[in-house]
């Protein structure tokens, strides 16, 4: 189920999966980088996610265990824990300060919040994230305006924002890079997953 941005759509979405019948929870899309030694388009397997409080959530161990072996062979794979980011991270300064706070070696949205479903309704849970945008990418913020729920930028808007402030391209180009090599990524887990990889053990 794609859930669009942000922990209350993917709150939603965690729900409305367990209501039609799945026993467990994986979440998995693209992320923010807080660790400099990780790229765009790094595969990251993590153990935990951390959100604000602190509160730290465990994946099932079992389950990341039998995907790791399935996945190690092809990725190089980051391990470790995740942090669920209350907004979204378009400095350095700001995802340094998150990676000095938690030692995280990634942050996204939505982690944290299947994570608390799964707990409250005792359901094993993963998560599967790639690197979009690494610790040094600062994210151009007039264009980051006009990305709607979905994380999608209407054309007429990005042409608009690029021509008021023609500097963006740079930043939106280098963005746009990071964010297809974190979907390459996650295309190939995917094929290296078919047929019941990903599937709770």
């Amino acid at each position: 189920m794609l859930s669009g941005i942000g922990p209350e759509r993917a709150r939603r979405a965690a729900n409305s999966l367990l209501a039609a019948g799945a026993d467990a929870l994986v979440s998995w899309g693209s992320a923010a980088g807080l660790d400099p030694r990780l790229s765009s388009g790094t595969l990251v397997l993590a153990d935990a996610v951390e959100v604000p409080g602190p509160i730290r959530y465990r994946v099932d161990r079992r389950w990341r265990e039998d995907v790791r072996t399935r996945l190690k062979a092809n990725f190089a794979l980051a391990e470790g824990a995740i942090a669920s980011a209350t907004v979204v991270l378009d400095s350095p300064e700001q995802k340094a300060a998150l990676f000095h706070l938690t030692h995280a070696m990634a942050a996204d949205m939505e982690s944290g919040a299947v994570a608390e479903v799964a707990q409250q309704k005792d359901r094993p849970f993963l998560i599967v994230r790639a690197v979009s945008d690494p610790a040094g990418m600062t994210m151009p913020k007039r264009a980051l305006r006009e990305i709607d729920s979905w994380g999608r930028i209407p054309l007429t808007s990005l042409a608009m924002a690029v021509f008021r402030h023609p500097p963006d391209l740079i930043g939106l180009l280098a963005l746009g890079r990071g964010y297809f090599a974190a979907l390459r990524t996650l295309a190939r887990a995917a094929r290296h997953l078919d047929g019941g990889g990903l599937s709770h053990p």
